[in-house]
């Protein structure tokens, strides 16, 4: 692919930006950037895996699962931000993670452990909350 090409795909991705005098730049992304584009793009494969996945069919492997929801969502700018999602965002994170997890596995374990009693405490906290006491 040439150069020209690959900067255009990049900047589409959000991964780079033009500058005036059509120079181009990595793109900044902060943290509540990152966390910002994992809200909505969790949110439509919420919306997706709710309205048109067939349970039956969702794949085991992680990459595969989000792959399958994208593809299976029926709007062509929605299946593309979650293709994207996906390919760029995810992707990187899941690397990132299996990475870490390569280096330090008893670490790793550590932390995905916290992440499921978290996200239990949270789910927890949602249900006290909807559960009224006489």
């Amino acid at each position: 692919m040439p150069v020209r090409e690959a900067l255009i795909l990049l900047e589409y991705q959000g991964l780079v930006r033009r500058l005036p005098n059509n120079h181009v730049r990595v793109a900044e992304l902060s943290g509540d950037c990152l966390d910002h584009i994992f809200e909505l793009g969790l949110a439509l494969e919420a919306e997706v895996l709710e309205k048109w996945a067939d349970p039956e069919e969702l794949p085991d492997e992680e990459l595969e699962f989000h792959r399958y929801l994208y593809e299976k969502c029926p709007f062509d700018f929605q299946r593309k931000m979650l293709e994207t999602f996906t390919e760029i965002y995810l992707c990187f994170g899941i690397r990132a993670r299996d990475h870490k997890l390569e280096k330090d596995p008893a670490g790793g374990l550590k932390a995905y452990l916290e992440e499921i009693k978290q996200a239990i405490i949270k789910e927890r906290g949602k249900i006290n909350a909807g559960v009224k006491t006489d």
